[in-house]
């Protein structure tokens, strides 16, 4: 007898019975079994079957028993931690058999999670503190916020409500949606309630906000919030800036002082006003005169009432004086005139020693260079030598001295040799400026051939002082010898002709027959007849400044005077 066994040959995939869409509550777990079959031959491998979860999003949160293919949850389960809208989760099974090779079906497991009402409302602030004007029926309060997690509609749905109270039927509550369990609660005055601050023994009332979700078939929790309202006096008063506060102040110049400068002061007899200052214009001027726009932007009143220093370019000699024009605003006026009077702060710059002395050009000058002077010898006359110099400071800051700093003569053969104490500067101030009148201190030697570097200094006045140098050359001229050499003046000093604008000297004298031609080209004289003196006669010679003019030679009154 030939017996034939025909061998099993895996060739059939698991089965999957049934569908498997599961519905049920947060809060709870699940548990389900998988039912598959093999259609390969029972008893062995090919038949066999094991259970598998896929990875995925909630592969985690279950387990399965892989011989019997049931499905558990490892917790129960939340509603709000799920993000899609239905609150839906699919799990993947592998159901796979024993054979070679191994065969395999997949099967999704939905499961619906219901949404339960178990979160209270929770507002976004701890408390809320608003303010209303008095004798305002109807008008807007404030606003309160609260937010629910559930996730339907029904479930995080929050009403507002206001728990009775003292004071709490001046006030209405009422609620809207801001957005899926984002609500808020817009609080406002009863339109027939009508408050008066002054019988009011407290000005606020202290009020209770509740919020609560009430489902169907069941009440959520609430929750509560404190809400202090502020009853606000009308407004209705002009503020007024305090008068010692608009004292004038100073401020040192060239950016010596920083920040704050002052701080303005105003009153206003409400109960609750909220004052700024306002700047309406910047006046600048220098003495009596505008200084037009140049101190627009020296200095900045902020809104509580400082006045801040705002450049460092603030000028003494630009400006001295800044009017500030300001007011005062009430922001919490309601009704009247929110305004102050214009009022005017004055700033006083005051005036720092910060500019250098400043030469003026030469007012005479002899030869072909400029800056070359000519003395007589041995007369010592130096004709008319000064120099002039200016400071932009002003007072003691402004005052300026000359001083000889150091004389060297360069003769014609190239040496230089110092010398000291040969000349001297006298300084005598004139309107705007300072004069430098520089005079031969002691004998000049005439066998010296060659020119004198006198180097003067202007010095300003107080510390910081300041200086600064300019260098004359000065040549020495010999007397031409003559028998009708007139007797010497006494003295050498300048005086001031406004008429004429001519500087008057006592001009040592020289000889009466000096040559025509040198004084042509030297020196200009004018005759001047002041208190009965003829220009021959002892009394003054008038120089004519920063002119080469000539005037005719001595006329024989003068040559047979024996003094000027």
């Amino acid at each position: 007898v030939l017996e034939i066994t025909v061998l099993d040959d895996n060739d059939m995939v698991p089965i999957i019975t049934g569908s498997y869409f599961i519905s049920v509550e947060e809060g709870q777990n699940i548990s389900t079994k998988i039912q598959a079959i093999d259609n390969d031959e029972p008893g062995n491998h090919n038949s066999k079957l094991g259970f598998k979860i896929l990875p995925g999003p909630f592969s985690n949160n279950f387990t399965i028993n892989a011989a019997t293919g049931e499905v558990c949850s490892k917790e129960p389960l939340d509603r709000e931690a799920l993000e899609d809208e239905r609150g839906q989760m699919v799990l993947t099974v592998k159901v796979y058999d024993h054979g070679v090779p191994q065969l395999s079906t997949l099967v999704n497991i939905t499961i619906t999670v219901g949404d339960v009402n178990d979160n209270a409302p929770m507002f976004l602030n701890q408390s809320y503190e608003f303010s209303v004007f008095e004798d305002s029926p109807g008008s807007f309060v404030g606003e309160v916020e609260a937010r629910d997690a559930d996730r339907t509609e029904i479930n995080s749905r929050i009403s507002f409500l206001l728990q009775r109270g003292s004071g709490s039927s001046n006030f209405l509550i009422r609620s809207s949606s801001l957005a899926s369990g984002y609500y808020s609660g817009q609080l406002s005055m009863d339109p027939d309630m009508s408050l008066d601050y002054d019988t009011l023994q407290q000005k606020f009332f202290s009020l209770v906000v509740l919020a609560e979700n009430t489902a169907t078939d069941n009440v959520g929790d609430t929750a509560n919030v404190s809400v202090v309202v502020h009853i606000l006096d009308i407004n209705d008063e002009s503020p007024t800036i305090l008068p010692n506060s608009l004292q004038d102040v100073r401020v040192s110049e060239n950016g010596t002082q920083h920040g704050l400068v002052c701080v303005l002061a105003a009153s206003d007899p409400d109960t609750n006003p909220l004052l700024v200052f306002e700047e309406l214009a910047v006046t600048c001027f220098k003495g009596a005169s505008s200084a037009g726009e140049v101190c627009w932007d020296w200095f900045m009143l902020a809104p509580n009432g400082s006045v801040l220093v705002n450049s460092s370019d603030i000028d003494y000699e630009l400006c001295d004086r800044v009017m500030l024009t300001l007011r005062a605003e009430d922001l919490y006026t309601e009704k009247g005139n929110r305004y102050s009077q214009n009022e005017t702060l004055r700033i006083l710059i005051t005036d720092v020693n910060d500019n250098m002395p400043v030469f003026l050009p030469i007012s005479e000058t002899f030869g072909e260079q400029p800056g070359l002077v000519w003395c007589l010898f041995p007369s010592m006359l130096c004709h008319a030598l000064s120099l002039q110099a200016t400071d932009a400071d002003s007072g003691p800051k402004g005052t300026i001295t000359f001083s000889i700093i150091s004389v060297v003569l360069v003769e014609d053969n190239g040496v230089s040799r110092p010398f000291e104490s040969l000349f001297k500067v006298e300084t005598t101030p004139e309107q705007d400026s300072y004069i430098g009148s520089i005079q031969v201190a002691s004998n000049l030697d005439g066998s010296l051939k060659g020119e004198y570097q006198v180097t003067v200094e202007a010095r300003d006045g107080d510390a910081p002082g300041h200086t600064a140098q300019t260098v004359l050359n000065v040549s020495v001229t010999p007397v031409p010898p003559s028998g009708n050499t007139l007797h010497p003046a006494q003295t050498y000093s300048p005086l001031l002709s406004p008429r004429r604008s001519l500087r008057l000297i006592r001009a040592t004298a020289f000889a009466s027959s000096l040559s025509q031609q040198w004084m042509k080209s030297r020196v200009t004289l004018k005759a001047s007849k002041r208190k009965g003196c003829w220009a021959g006669e002892r009394g003054c010679v008038a120089v004519q400044l920063g002119t080469r003019a000539c005037r005719p030679g001595p006329t024989n009154r003068v040559s047979q005077l024996h003094r000027l």
